[in-house]
């Protein structure tokens, strides 16, 4: 009889580790297959400043949002370097935002920005395009009609200009059909 209880409770063990590590896969696995923002960004600029890509208003839970950023110091070019972030699983929201650096006025030229969200890319090389998916602030004046590029501008003795994306950028990412 004791031998019985005691093949039964190693039994019952040994299954609840079994469904436990069974789960512990299936949350790895949603991890892997999750999808994850990546902004990346081909520039060039004539100034050293912090560029910033912020992904903000992440929706944690119903009592919770986060924000993520990331700094990358850069260097005046004539050629073209990139930049990327990589937001991590399932980080998503409508406010992808952009920040030129706020120690000088610069000239930045973006030869393209590519977004892209589990399948879905979208790809940004001209000025049309950049007006449909982002807004800027005050402290950026566009320079061309068909390239992008940036002049930052100083007001009131203050430097920070910011590109925000628009609403359908993030909706074309997120949704299960194309544009």
């Amino acid at each position: 009889m004791k031998t019985s209880i005691l093949l039964l409770f190693v039994i019952f063990f040994s299954c609840n580790e079994k469904t436990k590590n069974n789960s512990e896969d299936l949350n790895n696995n949603k991890l892997i297959n999750s999808p994850e923002l990546t902004v990346s960004i081909q520039f060039k600029s004539n100034k050293a400043d912090n560029f910033r890509l912020s992904l903000n208003n992440i929706i944690v839970d119903e009592y919770q949002n986060k924000n993520i950023q990331i700094i990358e110091k850069i260097q005046p070019s004539t050629n073209f370097d990139e930049i990327s972030a990589n937001f991590g699983p399932n980080n998503i929201s409508n406010n992808i935002v952009i920040n030129l650096g706020n120690k000088q006025e610069k000239r930045i030229q973006i030869k393209n920005i590519k977004i892209s969200y589990g399948d879905k890319e979208i790809y940004i090389d001209n000025v049309v395009d950049f007006k449909t998916h982002f807004a800027y602030n005050k402290f950026i004046k566009l320079d061309s009609l068909s390239n992008i590029i940036i002049n930052t501008i100083e007001k009131e003795g203050v430097i920070n200009p910011v590109i925000y994306s628009k609403k359908n950028l993030t909706y074309f990412l997120t949704s299960k059909t194309s544009i």
